[in-house]
């Protein structure tokens, strides 16, 4: 009997490989995916920047208040009193660091013509037109020693930039002062502090005098002279060479010079004798 004819050997069926077909994103889309993510990082920026402002640790409503007072913010009387206190008397504070007691880190506002409101420099024009600095309101960052003479250098810093202004002369010695000026003498920059319970008049503009600065030990200026304080001085004038207007008096280096320095305290004078432990 004969054997049945073997069956075919099945042919293998090549693999056929699918075709993926990426379509390719359109302008639209990838211009709506930058727009979606620019977005949310000015969103985040946002977020952040009203998160400083409303705990007052970047407060955009104290430094630029007539332009950004109408943004969310913690009222500070309920870190510092003294805020309070001020406008009970009649005033703003502006600016005032949450863990000072005494007002020596106090800008405000609304002490009318004769109170130092505000900050930054005050410029002064005379009658030809020209114009001089003449007062400067900051925050005191340091003292700083100059070249072969008792008398200091005074760093200040503006309160909205942080940025530094040129240094400053304190005159504490009485020999050097008169080389320093065209005038015939120069005073001894002088140290008074405002006394920030009283709304400021033509009588009491100038604060109370604490002493010449030559006067008080190192100690003593540490102590009620720190880092972060508002001080407002008051540049020393002198006539220009033709005698027809007034300019700024500079040191041998070309830095102003300081006459009155004003420091800040609730209770003026009675708080320094306080601090320095002694009647002045």
């Amino acid at each position: 009997m004969d054997s049945p004819n073997p069956l075919p050997a099945p042919v293998p069926t090549p693999e056929v490989t699918p075709q993926v077909y990426v379509q390719p994103a359109s302008p639209l889309k990838k211009l709506l995916k930058i727009s979606l993510i620019l977005s949310g990082i000015i969103i985040l920026i946002l977020t952040i920047i009203l998160t400083l402002n409303y705990f007052n640790i970047l407060s955009l409503s104290s430094l630029f208040p007539k332009y950004f007072s109408f943004l969310p913010h913690q009222d500070l009387f309920f870190k510092n009193p003294l805020i309070g206190k001020a406008k009970s008397l009649g005033y703003t504070i502006t600016y005032i660091d949450p863990k000072d007691t005494t007002g020596r880190t106090v800008f405000y506002e609304g002490k009318g013509i004769f109170g130092n409101n505000g900050i930054g420099e005050q410029i002064t024009k005379n009658p030809d037109g020209s114009s001089y600095t003449s007062r400067i309101i900051g925050i005191f960052q340091e003292l700083k020693d100059t070249p072969a003479s008792p008398d200091k250098y005074l760093i200040l810093v503006d309160l909205k930039t942080r940025k530094s202004y040129q240094p400053l002369r304190i005159i504490l010695d009485p020999e050097k002062a008169s080389t320093l000026s065209a005038k015939p003498t120069l005073p001894l920059t002088q140290l008074f502090v405002e006394n920030l319970n009283i709304l400021v008049n033509i009588s009491t503009q100038n604060g109370e005098l604490i002493n010449e600065f030559y006067k008080l030990s190192n100690d003593e200026i540490k102590n009620i002279l720190r880092n972060g304080d508002a001080v407002n001085m008051t540049l020393w004038p002198t006539y220009t060479s033709d005698k027809k207007a007034l300019t700024n008096s500079k040191d041998e280096s070309g830095k102003n010079i300081i006459w009155k320095l004003y420091i800040r305290r609730f209770g003026g004078k009675a708080q320094i004798e306080k601090e320095l432990g002694r009647s002045i």
